[in-house]
């Protein structure tokens, strides 16, 4: 068995390095000294106009029928831009300068997904805006990825300029490099808009679909205590495909037991239509951090937050549809995910805890308010808050009974884009993730979610629905346990932690799984001439690891009880002089100390 003591254990590995989307500076055209450069034409790619009006009918009726598809906020364009379609320029020196200018007329941004992405080391490639007030990159080969794919967030505008910088030395045969989907967004992307600049002056922020006036932004009380503070730099705005949704970083026992921090990332199966189990699948996928207004009033400032990572491993989800002769029937609506880049410590992000206690309703002195964070239509960060929840709720199917959690909001609300956010209790544990909801209007007349549906985190643990009705994709592709207590601790809560797990040590020295193994072990007789009976009554098989240690530290004995559950066993403690001996037991990550005297 692996023995892990709280004491040592928590050597992580997880760096910053190479963990951020980009690396900053300028291309070399905005150099002073490269005027001629930058005054040079560019090769203009021009991509057909999408049909909007095609694109808001078809959206309204996904509103009217209640599809379970992500939120799309922006047109896709199948393109195939390689090198060559823009302009070569060269410096004196031979270092080379590659540009070229995409045009989606009607968009108010663009973003780029690359189905070939390979990066030589000194190779930087930048994209602006039409006015050059926004700059992304330099994105390098630190983001070379290992399915040679990438995705780059939005650029303000309907015009995005491409620039890559070329040394002399990097053999351009090296380099791989292919736009396969341009995204123009007809909403969604406020976050951008204060980059539309006229010469000086600020141009006029145009109604992009932006969530409704109802909606609390998320440096509103209470989300600036905690344990909400932590539950807000758990949640991230998701965008795939053209696509928003929201979701929740979430820890893991693993963390605990293997000493590597994993990003895990819990958003709705129903945010991927396509039902992939494909790492490949979800490496263009981009992540954005702290999007969100500093202060509760959204007109003193306009968002911060353009802190983005790409990329992901798949790890599990709920089969979406769950019912194959019914559209958009979800029985659960979990996806799982893990980060593939570490993320940077200055985004203040954070792992959320977990409670998957499947009797919170019940519980209603101890469990009287809820919390959700989100980004209804790809805006800046909100909360919603309740003070109460239902256990019968179900989302989008009439045969399964109690597979979500019901909620009517008191303060706030959700709307698309909302979807995959997390729901979390009075002590900041997530219990959920959305579904959708039933919703009203605010006095402007914007959809406005007043009840919402929580895919329950406890029955996602085993989801058994899946394992029964899907065979094929059984065990740990289809539930959380496998992934967020790998060892199986068996435990009912975990706490949050900080994203690289730092101070995880501290809090689960006091966690749930130490006081219930101590309540599980007794010693006896106490004192005991020599033979001390161990009486356990775990909730599951467990090897168990007891170590007995002498008052000065040093270790007498050991022994491993193979597959211990409830039962009696006894240590034979007759060579050790009379005195004060301590215990150490420990099963899977779970450890306490008891105290055995020995007397003659």
């Amino acid at each position: 068995m692996k023995k892990i003591y709280l004491a040592v254990f928590l050597a992580f590995s997880m760096g910053a390095a190479n963990a951020q989307i980009s690396e900053g500076g300028l291309p070399w055209s905005m150099n002073l000294e490269s005027e001629t450069i930058s005054s040079q034409v560019v090769a203009k790619v021009a991509l057909p106009t999408p049909d909007y009006e095609k694109y808001a009918q078809e959206d309204l009726q996904d509103a009217i029928t209640g599809a379970a598809k992500p939120y799309r906020v922006a047109a896709t364009i199948k393109t195939d831009i390689t090198l060559d379609d823009g302009t070569w320029f060269y410096k004196d020196n031979g270092d080379r300068i590659w540009r070229a200018k995409i045009e989606v007329l009607g968009a108010h941004a663009i973003s780029l997904k690359y189905t070939e992405f390979f990066l030589p080391e000194g190779v930087k490639l930048y994209i602006t805006n039409e006015n050059q007030q926004q700059v992304l990159g330099a994105f390098t080969s630190n983001n070379n990825s290992k399915y040679n794919v990438f995705a780059t967030h939005q650029v303000q505008g309907n015009i995005s300029f491409l620039e890559m910088n070329v040394p002399a030395s990097v053999n351009l045969g090296n380099v791989k490099f292919k736009i396969g989907e341009v995204y123009g967004y007809y909403r969604g992307a406020e976050g951008v808009q204060h980059y539309a600049f006229i010469g000086d002056v600020p141009a006029a922020r145009p109604t992009l679909d932006q969530s409704a006036s109802c909606h609390v932004n998320a440096n509103c009380t209470p989300g600036m205590t905690e344990p909400y503070l932590t539950a807000k730099n758990a949640t991230v705005l998701i965008f795939s495909n053209g696509g928003s949704c929201s979701g929740t970083l979430i820890n893991s026992l693993g963390n605990l037991e293997d000493g590597v921090c994993k990003p895990y990332l819990l958003t709705a199966s129903h945010c991927d239509g396509e039902n992939s189990r494909d790492d490949a699948h979800y490496a263009s996928w981009v992540f954005q951090f702290n999007y969100q207004y500093p202060y509760c009033d959204s007109a003193r400032e306009t968002p911060r937050g353009n802190f983005t990572l790409t990329g992901a491993d798949f790890r599990a989800r709920s089969n979406n549809p769950s019912f194959t002769d019914r559209e958009n029937s979800l029985v659960l609506d979990i996806l799982l995910l893990e980060l593939t880049s570490p993320i940077p410590a200055e985004w203040n992000a954070t792992l959320a805890g977990w409670n998957r206690r499947a009797n919170l309703a019940e519980l209603t002195e101890d469990y009287n308010f809820y919390i959700g964070f989100h980004h209804p239509g790809g805006d800046a960060k909100k909360l919603s808050t309740a003070n109460s929840i239902e256990a019968n709720g179900r989302f989008n199917q009439v045969s399964m009974n109690n597979t979500h959690w019901a909620i009517g909001y008191t303060q706030g609300g959700t709307a698309k884009g909302s979807s995959g956010s997390g729901l979390f209790d009075k002590n900041g544990l997530l219990i959920g993730d959305l579904s959708g909801g039933q919703g009203g209007s605010c006095p402007d007349g914007r959809e406005f979610g007043i009840q919402a549906l929580y895919s329950k985190f406890s029955t996602a643990w085993e989801n058994p629905f899946d394992q029964a009705t899907f065979p094929q994709y059984a065990g740990r592709q289809s539930r959380l346990k496998d992934w967020l207590d790998p060892h199986d601790v068996d435990i009912l809560e975990f706490p949050s932690t900080k994203f690289d797990c730092s101070d995880l040590k501290d809090k689960v020295s006091v966690a749930e799984l130490d006081d219930q193994l101590a309540r599980s072990i007794d010693l006896y007789p106490n004192p005991s001439s020599g033979l001390v009976n161990v009486r356990l009554n775990l909730s599951k098989a467990t090897d168990v690891a007891l170590t007995v240690f002498d008052i000065t530290g040093a270790q007498k004995s050991a022994y491993v009880i193979p597959s211990a559950y409830s039962n009696t066993y006894s240590m034979d403690l007759s060579n050790l002089p009379n005195g004060i001996y301590m215990v150490s037991v420990q099963a899977g990550a779970a450890i306490t100390a008891k105290k055995v005297i020995i007397s003659r």
